[in-house]
């Protein structure tokens, strides 16, 4: 940090962050004046020399010299008789009588301990309080590690916070420029010289902390949340299995080895795409095996049936991630973990449905008075549960605290979905399976 480069790279940060045009991320917090709000070791250095230049006494009991030409400390001055920025002896100096004496009041700002001073460099060694530019050793202090603090605004909101900090990073060319290798790779400090005098430089503290481990949990969260809809489909399988022994639906199907065939087939492919588009290829061979010996022992209609069931609260998800979009709350733990909990509470009702429906066709009913009879029926007891459950969370969403507003909010628009899959898209779905039925009907 003594090295002037460095100084000079952290103004160029500073331009950068203050450069942007309307379409950028505008995230970080801003000052009064409508400039980025940055404290670094820069804004230190320049209250220093105001301080000196305000009144010089307490710099002149730490050995500064303002008749020499060198202040006697073998600094370079600038045009206005204080120590040059661009000289190390200077920074050397300037550093060790903030972190020993603290800042002094000037012309209106207040002074700053040295404690806070210490917030934002570090030094090696500890300091010759009569003598700053050196060590109690009589060494020149070494000053490996510096901060540079910002603000984000609405850090809640992960989905506002990762463009912000890649346009930071990007903004952060200045130091890439001083380091040999990408600045977010650890690099050892001792392999720091005048050339390359930067190792490494990342964005951290609280808020970028929380940003990455929920993105993180977030990734998971939504992996899982996809292979929760297979589990679902596979579980309902079975649910739904046919009631012959597996021995006698293959004596069934070798009887018509072509139909046979080409069922199985059909589930297996219909489960391999599903696999692929959610889960990847490296998922693919297991659940396409899988679903070809489920096939066998549980049968291929009840497979299609479990489709039928969680297909729709696969459209409530997508549903509910669009409308957290179009509301701007962008993705977090909250909507996130409302997501995977609509797979859970949603498909309750698309399974009330169906089994009401299949209760209806064993019966002999046709498709259309078995859909008629589920709407009649099954669909009031859905719509009265759906509505309580809506005005229970909309009660939380009164609640001051952001997390419990949001939570409240869209779990009750979770609920809502979960009805007009059930009621609408199921019934639907159920008519196109059975469509010819439906048309003969009505001739």
């Amino acid at each position: 940090m003594a090295n002037p480069k460095v100084i000079a790279a952290i103004g160029g940060l500073r331009n950068n962050v203050n450069s942007h045009g309307p379409d950028d991320s505008d995230q970080l917090t801003r000052l009064p004046t409508g400039e980025v709000e940055i404290i670094a070791i820069d804004t230190i250095l320049a209250l220093t020399k105001a301080a000196m230049a305000w009144n010089s006494t307490p710099f002149v009991a730490a050995g500064w010299d303002p008749s020499a030409e060198d202040g006697g400390i073998g600094c370079d001055k600038d045009p206005l008789g204080l120590p040059s920025l661009g000289d190390r002896e200077c920074l050397v100096f300037l550093y060790g009588f903030a972190l020993t004496r603290g800042v002094p009041e000037s012309g209106g700002y207040p002074p700053m301990a040295p404690s806070l001073v210490a917030e934002y460099i570090q030094s090696v060694g500890e300091i010759d309080y009569e003598n700053p530019w050196l060590t109690l050793s009589g060494e020149t202090p070494g000053y490996p590690r510096a901060s540079i603090r910002f603000g984000i605004s609405s850090p809640e909101q992960f989905a506002l916070v990762e463009p912000a900090l890649a346009q930071l990073e990007a903004d952060m060319a200045p130091l890439q420029e001083l380091s040999r290798n990408p600045m977010r790779v650890q690099g050892d400090i001792s392999s720091a010289d005048d050339e390359y005098p930067v190792t490494w430089a990342i964005p951290t503290g609280e808020p970028v902390i929380r940003f990455v481990a929920a993105d993180s949990m977030q990734d998971e969260m939504q992996g899982t949340l996809l292979l929760g809809v297979v589990m679902c489909t596979i579980t309902l399988w079975w649910g739904f299995r046919e009631e012959t022994s597996a021995r006698q639906r293959w004596q069934e199907g070798m009887r018509d080895r072509a139909a046979f065939a080409r069922r199985v087939g059909a589930t297996v492919a219909v489960t391999a795409g599903i696999t692929y588009l959610m889960l990847g290829s490296s998922y693919l061979p297991f659940f396409a095996v899988l679903a070809l010996v489920l096939s066998i022992l549980w049968g291929t209609a009840p497979f299609f049936v479990a489709a039928v069931t969680t297909g729709p609260i696969f459209v409530v998800i997508i549903w509910l991630y669009a409308m957290v979009e179009l509301a701007g709350y962008g993705l977090n733990m909250v909507t996130v973990a409302i997501a995977a909990m609509s797979l859970g509470v949603g498909i309750d009702y698309v399974i009330h449905l169906i089994e009401r429906y299949r209760e209806e066709r064993e019966k002999g009913a046709t498709p259309h008075i078995s859909l008629a009879a589920v709407g009649s029926a099954s669909g009031l007891a859905l719509f009265g549960s759906a509505v309580s459950d809506i005005a229970g969370f909309m009660v939380i969403n009164q609640s001051k605290m952001g997390f419990f507003s949001t939570f409240g909010l869209f779990c009750a628009a979770m609920i809502g979905l979960s009805l007009i899959a059930s009621m609408i898209l199921t019934p639907a779905v159920l008519g196109l399976l059975h469509r010819k039925s439906l048309v003969s009907e009505h001739s």
